[in-house]
């Protein structure tokens, strides 16, 4: 245990260094068990907690994270590359995304607004016609 925890714990409970290095600075990991002829401690680890420089510079990579995770890319990265006007179907074109803060604001009178409740999405990727007619309220 290091010292400055000793310290801290030496002042919590108003008690000198020695005494808690006694009770709370074991080298040694055991587990106190208690047999018909007292208290007995089996030490499990003593070897101390030190870094291996040779593990670690021969240690394998490992490749999970390449796989799983935030590095694969989000349906919204798939429907901008896709460069296909979601509405219009128009396709080859420069994209933009029409972003809603909630579904619930959605009041589905609106055929694009159907559109997006039944994906269940907040985005919608959009030619630059159809996003500058959906928002001057055209778009239908």
């Amino acid at each position: 245990m290091k010292f400055s925890m000793l310290k801290t714990f030496a002042a919590k409970y108003k008690s000198r260094i020695g005494k808690m290095r006694d009770k709370y600075g074991h080298k040694r990991f055991g587990v106190k068990y208690y047999t018909k002829s007292g208290e007995n401690i089996m030490y499990l680890y003593d070897k101390g907690f030190r870094k291996d420089k040779n593990a670690i510079a021969n240690a394998e990579v490992d490749e999970v994270s390449r796989t799983f995770g935030n590095s694969a890319t989000s349906s919204l990265v798939d429907r901008l590359k896709a460069n296909k006007c979601e509405w219009c179907g128009v396709e080859n074109t420069v994209i933009e995304i029409h972003h809603i803060k909630k579904l619930k604001d959605l009041k589905g009178k609106k055929k694009w607004e159907i559109k997006m409740i039944g994906r269940r999405r907040k985005t919608m990727a959009l030619c630059k016609k159809c996003h500058v007619d959906l928002h001057a309220g055209r778009l239908d």
